[in-house]
């Protein structure tokens, strides 16, 4: 799964993938932290 999310940081395209992991993310209530770590590491600010 974290691969093909990385991949998916760099090909946007992909927005069925892109688009279903933070709906998933906002459902499950995922922790601010979270949040700004997956912006730092894998979306390079675009969250």
């Amino acid at each position: 799964l974290m691969i093909s999310i990385y991949i998916c940081s760099f090909h946007l395209g992909w927005s069925f993938w892109y688009m279903d992991f933070i709906r998933l993310l906002r459902f499950i209530n995922f922790p601010d932290i979270g949040w700004i770590w997956l912006d730092d590491i894998f979306y390079n600010g675009v969250l």
